[in-house]
């Protein structure tokens, strides 16, 4: 029995590192073996959202942003490879409508990893129109959007089930086209054909002006149908950012300035005539981001939004100023203080302060450039 057990002791280390190895290991379809890293455990992070709000239009619970604290937002993110060739994220908000909390996927889409000069995205996203549609409300400059962002997209942006194509164009500085077709089921595109759908073009370049200095320029357009019977909304932008990091001492200081013009169509009808008449909005916005120390940001935002409806020939503005003060411990919390005074045409003017903590906890993703 003792031979016995010593001639199988050879054969039972042998069964047990195989066995602690293939708890660490997988072969992919090429059978070169690979970390197993998180297979079975996506990347997981929330990130929070509180906020303090006091204005001299929500002294109401009925208007529609009352006074007092909210959790204006909270994100679980889920994230991980499927396989060498694409991988899964998955973006679901809570948020108040209407008085009523809802759950629902912000984003869920599958991309490509292997391809080496486009990537390809599937499923539900937010689109590359413009500067910041991309962006996620807690990662914003400023507590709230832009508001010709608000006036031609609403509150949550576009954001739809599509395809899309990043592609890397062949050029001497950092230049990407996005090419984007999404659903049109939500106004201002919108159709009564299940097959009809938003065209989407951005074209994104970055030059690096010197080692302290780059300049980021794009443009955007996008191209749909809405609910009038053969007619269309279209919308343009161009926006043109400026950042500077000294090498030295680049922790402790940085200045970015960025400016936005967007301009958005939505024809109607016609009188008769060769005019084409339908809603127009066009505006824009331009903020300074200045960094005072290491945590400490100062920031200032002025925008102006103007609207005329040809069918009713009627025309309105709203015009903004902000100045924010940021506190940034880390990269995982971050308190931001903000005062907006807003002019509508024919409305009182708006004076508010808002207070908002954001927070992450697990996984942080990185944050678009």
């Amino acid at each position: 029995m003792l031979l016995i057990t010593k001639a199988l002791n050879p054969i039972l280390v042998g069964l047990g590192l195989i066995f602690c190895t293939n708890s660490f290991v997988f072969a992919d379809h090429l059978g070169v073996p690979h970390a197993k890293g998180n297979a079975f455990n996506p990347d997981t992070s929330l990130v929070g959202s509180l906020l303090y709000r006091n204005s001299n239009r929500g002294n109401n619970l009925s208007d529609s942003n009352p006074n007092g604290f909210s959790l204006d937002e909270a994100e679980l993110q889920l994230a991980a490879d499927v396989d060498p060739d694409l991988r899964a994220n998955t973006i679901f908000s809570a948020h108040r409508e209407s008085g009523k909390w809802i759950f629902a996927p912000e984003e869920a889409y599958v991309e490509t990893l292997s391809l080496a000069l486009a990537t390809i995205k599937l499923g539900k996203f937010k689109s590359a129109f413009g500067k910041y549609n991309i962006v996620h409300t807690h990662a914003l400059p400023f507590i709230d959007g832009q508001l010709i962002s608000k006036a031609l997209l609403g509150d949550d942006g576009m954001n739809g089930e599509g395809l899309s194509a990043a592609i890397l164009l062949p050029a001497n500085w950092y230049s990407e086209v996005f090419l984007q077709a999404i659903n049109a089921n939500t106004d201002p595109f919108k159709s009564a054909s299940a097959n009809a759908t938003i065209e989407v073009i951005h074209l994104k370049n970055l030059w690096d002006l010197s080692d302290e200095l780059t300049l980021e320029w794009g443009l955007s357009g996008a191209d749909g149908p809405n609910n009038i019977i053969d007619k269309h909304t279209s919308f343009y932008s161009s926006d043109l950012t400026f950042k500077w990091r000294p090498v030295r001492g680049g922790k402790y200081s940085a200045f970015v300035w960025s400016s936005e013009f967007v301009s958005g169509n939505k024809n109607i009808n016609s009188d008769g005539t060769d005019n084409l008449l339908g809603v127009k909005t066009q505006g824009g916005y331009s903020f300074i981001q200045w960094q005072t120390s290491q945590r400490w940001w100062l920031q200032l935002r002025t925008e102006y939004v103007e609207t005329s409806d040809s069918t009713a020939n009627t025309k309105s503005f709203q015009r903004k100023n902000s100045f924010l003060l940021a506190y940034l411990p880390t990269e995982f919390s971050g308190l931001r203080l903000q005062y907006d005074q807003l002019v509508d045409q024919g409305e009182k003017s708006e004076n508010r302060l808002m207070l908002q903590l954001n927070f992450s906890i697990g996984a942080h993703p990185a944050h678009s450039y």
